[in-house]
């Protein structure tokens, strides 16, 4: 008798011990997300987003590797140029992972014009935006330097820039940075507009007018007369079809630029969709 009260006193201990043992079984194969002490499809946002910064670094890291190497395979030197401006662009845009602006820049610098005649209008131009505006990101930062900014968008506009002609404009006939300027602002516009830019045309009749009072207002100087009033009026056909062309060639390259990177994401990781 007493030998079976004990076997019944036991046997709820014995449950008792069985259940400490699932749940310490059940502590140990914790899901993804999930802390000690929680329950079945609950989740710990800490962890979640340590998860995603995780994630993301690798990604970055490895899209970076890619596009690297896939720069360094070109062996011609305007090839390379445009493979830097365009992976440079991807950044900025935000098609190479979180938008990097400031690693664009270091891209943008690679494929600048050099004083010997190497390198992209195109790419100083998007470089004196950075200078221009400043930039900051998990790269680092680019302090404003409008005086840099100025200098960049010179050298591009000498080599063909519209948009760094465009720029100037802006910056002499609003006083950006600089002492205003109407007839530099002028002539700046003057050759985008000759290019095509109709943003050009349109700030060119208001910087007129400032020119003529600029001018009148100096002894022995004489206005400007016979000013075109239709964009047609000041369009070169020969600029403005080597300015499309150009671009039309640069978005194509840019197109199977980014279908190429994206091959060889996936095929260095192949979980990549």
């Amino acid at each position: 008798m007493h030998r079976q009260l004990r076997r019944f006193a036991a046997a709820p201990l014995c449950l008792c011990a069985l259940a400490l043992f699932v749940a310490a079984a059940g502590a140990g194969d914790i899901a993804p997300g999930q802390t000690p002490g929680m329950q079945p499809g609950q989740s710990d946002p800490a962890v979640l987003e340590r998860e995603r910064a995780r994630i993301r670094a690798e990604m970055s890291a490895l899209n970076r590797r890619v596009a690297d190497a896939y720069i360094a395979e070109q062996t011609d030197r305007g090839l390379r140029d445009r493979v830097t401006l365009i992976v440079g662009a991807l950044y900025e845009t935000g098609n190479m992972g979180e938008p990097d602006p400031v690693l664009a820049a270091q891209y943008y610098a690679q494929a600048a014009l050099t004083e010997t005649g190497d390198g992209l209008p195109e790419a100083t131009a998007a470089l004196a935006n950075m200078y221009n505006a400043g930039a900051k990101s998990a790269s680092g930062s680019i302090p404003r330097d409008p005086a840099r900014a100025r200098q960049l968008y010179e050298t591009a506009a000498a080599a063909g820039s519209v948009p760094a002609m465009l720029a100037l404009g802006i910056m002499y006939a609003d006083g950006m940075n600089v002492d205003p300027d109407p007839e530099k602002a002028l002539g700046y516009f003057l050759q985008a507009a000759e290019r095509g830019d109709a943003t050009a045309f349109d700030r060119l009749l208001p910087v007129m007018n400032r020119a003529r009072e600029w001018e009148e207002a100096r002894p022995g100087r004489k206005g400007r007369a016979g000013f075109p009033t239709t964009p047609e009026e000041l369009r070169k056909p020969e600029l403005v079809q080597a300015f499309i062309d150009r671009t039309f060639d640069l978005d194509r390259f840019a197109s199977h630029v980014f279908v190429e990177l994206n091959r060889r994401i996936k095929a260095a990781d192949p979980g990549v969709r």
